[in-house]
């Protein structure tokens, strides 16, 4: 359904509140989806930076590649990635969800290889990885 696809009717209907209850929660639908994207970056998504935070380059390849496994099979979790199918159906009306997805995604694609890098460098002390967005 993605980001566009989901009328503020679905959503207060899917969470069994009228409109004025997401309005005063979350402000409007912009407001409440990066609502969902923190809570993904800090729920199934969080192994990146588990991984990241891992004392050697070995071990942080391992927790990512785990993660991404585990994520991809659980029956729990809908297929793909949030941030990155999420960015692909949104439109030009939505161009500020599409611009903070692509900053989310781009960060945690530019950590890896500087952590490894760090790594490699015999800084094995991992440096505190926070996503941007």
């Amino acid at each position: 359904m993605g980001y566009e696809g989901a009328s503020l009717s679905d959503l207060t209907r899917a969470m069994g509140i009228n409109r004025p209850s997401l309005y005063a929660a979350f402000g409007d639908k912009e407001a409440l989806f990066r609502n969902v994207l923190d809570r993904y970056d800090h729920g199934p998504a969080a192994y990146v930076r588990e991984a990241l935070n891992q004392p050697t380059s070995r071990a942080a390849v391992e927790k990512l590649m785990e993660g991404a496994a585990d994520l991809a099979t659980a029956s729990s979790n809908p297929r793909g990635c949030l941030f990155v199918q999420s960015a692909l159906a949104c439109g030009d009306k939505a161009e500020g969800i599409r611009n903070d997805l692509i900053l989310r995604r781009d960060a945690g694609e530019k950590a890896v290889p500087l952590r490894l890098k760090h790594c490699e460098l015999g800084r094995n002390k991992p440096r505190t990885f926070k996503r941007s967005g």
